[in-house]
């Protein structure tokens, strides 16, 4: 990760919140920790909206009163942090071994509240305790050393009781070995742990996998290197996956900044660069302008040694995948068209005149389209009504295009049975300036539950994109509140929250041009990206 993560100091023991917003980590030796740059761990976090743009990360305030601090779990709905150590309710001042958990309110980090667990504080007298817990937050699953000042970590298994005490560690034979166990991390149906060890080759840390295979949870398949790209001849631990499993965070001193660094790779293997199919429109003769006729600049860099020729008069530009990207067309008159596009991880299609009237669609996505015009308006709205999606996912495609200009629609539609990879609802309405969503998007939400039902492998990734009227924070707010609105209504539809994650992009991401109300109207918008 980049500099507003990683820094000539350690970084370590990455925790990821459950919608991927919050990066909580330990940066240790820094001059601004609590106990200054002399053997010092304090908590740090940065946030972001997107997993490629993090803004500068900042000390945790209220939390870092003892000389090691950690957070070891988030829950799922990112309002608690479990702890290492418990402290002073009067000064939160460390007092011993075990562990606390902190209650977010209005946005502010409580006082850690102690857990009572039997016989801990005794029982761990190592150098490092990591741990995890699960879901339901009724077990924790704990790393640490029963010898004084130990180095070698067993990972032992605490269970809460009815009575909201909790049980006394049990080793997790299972799982331990010669060597040290630390960093343990739970997937969120709690089948799969993910831990580090130097069982292979005492002090190089490797992350290790294992499987659930009984009720207990003491029961594991005998762990095996992971099978994600990470293990390297350097150190690695501390390995954390988002909700969906797309995004794997882990520290590691391959290849670092400083001498541990926090690392994130994707896990769907998806493409850094992608390609922008670009035609531009002879307003004279209706046909595609040759490559002479025009000069591509991308960011302000001059595209012609990039540029590749493709069919029907299209050509390739290479662009960055996962961002925003300004790019403007000048024309040998002079003339000038600029368009903002945003790119994700597969080719799109973009076809521009000289009077700006444009069409972007996405190349093999399906849009899930019904057109709709509003007599006032004369908008193209995209729903879901009046098309269903049977258990392999064919279904009727219309891609819906409009001239911005004229507001004349032009509808294509033909049969695919293609996988579905988005689905786009212009018609999830919600109260002005509020994420309260009104009674007219029950029929596209209802949809999208029976959608979900029927296909009950399916992860998805919700995004809400405003215009951009307005402030611009707000507007990413507003629309990361409107995504998690629907994510409740699905929950509340049965919908497993695990499946569920939800981003919002503001403004980010227009599909159509701000400058008219026809196009702001498109852009106020829900995307549901189907990950798996």
């Amino acid at each position: 990760m980049g500099p507003e993560v990683n820094s000539d100091y350690d970084e370590l023991n990455p925790v990821i919140s459950a919608d991927g917003k919050f990066l909580y980590f330990v940066r240790r030796n820094h001059p601004e920790n609590t106990f200054g740059k002399d053997d010092s761990e304090d908590i740090w976090f940065c946030t972001t909206t997107t997993p490629y743009k993090w803004e500068q990360a900042k000390r945790l305030k209220g939390l870092n009163a003892a000389r090691y601090n950690s957070v070891l779990d988030v829950s799922e709905d990112g309002r608690r942090l479990l702890l290492s150590g418990i402290f002073s309710s009067k000064n939160k001042k460390f007092l011993k071994r075990g562990l606390s958990v902190s209650i977010k309110r209005r946005e502010i980090w409580g006082p850690p509240i102690p857990l009572k667990v039997k016989g801990l504080s005794s029982d761990n007298k190592g150098m490092t305790t990591t741990g995890v817990w699960n879901s339901k937050e009724d077990v924790i699953i704990l790393s640490y050393s029963r010898q004084y000042l130990g180095k070698n970590n067993d990972l032992f298994l605490i269970r809460k009781l009815k009575n909201g005490k909790w049980e006394a560690p049990q080793k997790i034979e299972a799982l331990n070995s010669a060597q040290s166990e630390e960093a343990p991390f739970l997937t969120p149906d709690g089948k799969k742990i993910y831990f580090s060890s130097d069982r292979t080759t005492p002090g190089q840390f490797d992350i290790y996998e294992a499987d659930l295979t009984g009720r207990d949870w003491l029961t594991w398949s005998t762990p095996t290197l992971v099978k994600f790209p990470i293990n390297s001849s350097g150190w690695e631990s501390h390995l954390e996956l988002d909700e969906l499993g797309t995004w794997a965070y882990f520290s590691s001193s391959n290849n670092s900044i400083g001498g541990l660094d926090i690392f994130q790779l994707d896990l769907l293997n998806r493409p850094d660069i992608v390609y922008l199919n670009l035609k531009i429109i002879d307003k004279e003769t209706n046909g595609p302008l040759p490559q002479s006729e025009f000069d591509v600049y991308v960011d302000g860099k001059d595209m012609e040694s990039n540029l590749a020729p493709a069919e029907s008069g299209f050509f390739k530009v290479p662009l960055a995948s996962h961002r925003i990207s300004d790019l403007s067309i000048i024309m040998q008159d002079g003339d000038t068209i600029n368009q903002r596009v945003s790119m994700e991880f597969e080719d799109q299609e973009l076809i521009l005149s000289a009077e700006n009237i444009q069409k972007l669609k996405k190349i093999d996505s399906l849009l899930f389209a019904n057109s709709k015009t509003s007599s006032k308006d004369s908008i193209v709205v995209i729903s879901s009504s009046g098309f269903d999606v049977g258990d392999d996912n064919t279904q009727t495609k219309e891609i819906v295009v409009q001239d911005l200009r004229t507001g004349a629609t032009v509808v294509e539609r033909f049969e695919s049975s293609g996988k579905l990879k988005k689905l786009v609802f212009n018609n999830i309405l919600f109260e002005y300036n509020k994420a309260e969503i009104l009674p007219e998007s029950r029929p596209d939400l209802n949809f999208l539950a029976r959608f979900l039902e029927k296909n009950p492998k399916h992860k998805i990734l919700i995004e809400g994109h405003t215009s951009s009227e307005g402030e611009y924070l707000y507007n990413m707010a507003l629309s990361g509140r409107r995504a998690d609105a629907i994510k409740e209504f699905l929950i509340n539809s049965g919908i497993p929250k695990f499946r569920l994650a939800t981003l919002g992009f503001g403004p980010d991401k227009p599909v159509a041009d701000n400058s008219l109300e026809a196009g702001r109207i498109l852009n106020r918008r829900v995307e549901v990206n189907i990950i798996e």
